[in-house]
């Protein structure tokens, strides 16, 4: 994010008045564009002051959302009809829950897609169902290799929202999350007449900090504040610096907590998160910087740097950095015609999955058969 403008967008977002001198207004409508959050600050005008300019550009916006917003709604209870009529459980991640529930209007938080968790027995049969509704499955962006370990698996159909099947949080073996425990905890939600079950307070509120560290913090700003006002629900912080160690994900919760303070003043998360050691603080220093966090691009060597040193295990950080660097490889060999055979390429498939046995045998997880195609 530009600096001037994205500091201004933060301070509006946060409920501020910011100094507009030097600020380029297309710019900034960009970001506003980029980060999402022109129905929230819409609907807070009559609480914070806007400058002339700016609040019609904002309703022009926000009018064609909401019509947006009420064609998705009505493809979200489409497919979750669907998949709970099945018998499948799934839980709705980020915006799909985050909308109706945490906003109380859908319109207020924009969603790019329909994240929904499920157990990866159920995944065939979900996909199946998705396949009857009109969806396919999204051409593969990864390797093959890679792809044997994703958690996530996306279907379109046509323009409409498209549907991602998540059989977990985030890759295996960057974080120790139980999809067990997660399910476990999750509390009943009704929406729709439709009886939904979403995760507790706590837990939506981690796994919204393992979505950011999973894309390296270079999140929309509507991401943050979701973060924001769910701390607004009072969730209990021992309990999440409890669960955050046990995921394994302290470091990520310490610089969510650092960003947070950056974008929003707001130092809750920070009073939560435990203390880092020197040599990581050091290397987490780049990525803890609001300004960082509100950049448009960094270099994927940074990102890397950074997500090595964001899983609490040092054994941890090695493993998922060597089965990422030997996935890549091998993928860069399909591509080229080069793939090796025999024992090498079943010893290297055995190497490039190893970060994910931890979590296959907490969570079930396994490969779709057929993943091979």
């Amino acid at each position: 994010m530009r600096l001037r403008e994205g500091e201004a967008l933060a301070e509006l977002v946060s409920g501020g008045d910011p100094d507009w001198a030097g600020v380029d207004r297309r710019r900034f409508l960009e970001l506003v564009d980029m980060h999402r959050v022109a129905p929230w600050l819409f609907a807070r005008r009559a609480r914070t002051p806007l400058p002339d300019w700016l609040q019609p550009a904002l309703a022009k916006r926000v009018a064609g959302m909401e019509a947006l917003a009420m064609l998705d709604e009505f493809h979200r209870a489409e497919v979750l009809g669907a998949l709970v009529n099945a018998g499948i459980g799934v839980i709705p991640l980020k915006g799909a829950v985050l909308g109706p529930w945490l906003y109380g209007r859908p319109a207020l938080r924009p969603a790019n897609d329909l994240d929904l968790l499920l157990f990866p027995e159920q995944l065939d049969k979900a996909a199946s169902i998705l396949k009857k509704l009109g969806y396919e499955a999204a051409e593969r962006k990864r390797g093959r290799w890679s792809e044997k370990v994703s958690h996530e698996h996306a279907f379109w159909r046509g323009s409409d929202l498209p549907v991602e099947l998540h059989v977990h949080v985030t890759q295996p073996g960057r974080f120790r999350i139980g999809l067990d425990e997660l399910f476990a905890r999750a509390e009943p939600w009704s929406w729709k007449g439709l009886a939904l079950r979403r995760l507790d307070l706590e837990d939506q509120l981690l796994t919204l900090i393992v979505h950011a560290a999973h894309h390296q913090f270079l999140v929309p700003l509507v991401s943050w504040l979701d973060i924001r006002l769910l701390l607004d629900r009072g969730p209990d912080m021992a309990t999440i610096a409890q669960r955050a160690g046990k995921w394994r994900m302290s470091g990520a919760l310490y610089l969510a907590g650092r960003i947070l303070a950056g974008l929003f003043g707001d130092g809750r998360l920070a009073d939560a998160a435990p203390k880092m050691g020197a040599v990581r603080r050091l290397a987490l220093l780049p990525w803890a910087s609001a300004r960082v966090a509100r950049a448009d691009t960094r270099g994927v060597l940074a990102d890397r740097w950074g997500a090595f040193w964001l899983i609490d295990s040092p054994a941890a950080r090695v493993r998922f950095t060597a089965s990422y660097l030997v996935r890549q490889s091998l993928d860069g060999l399909e591509r080229r015609g080069r793939v090796p055979s025999g024992w090498v390429a079943k010893a290297a498939a055995g190497f490039s999955e190893t970060a994910a046995g931890e979590i296959r045998d907490r969570t079930s997880f396994s490969p779709r058969k057929g993943d091979a195609r």
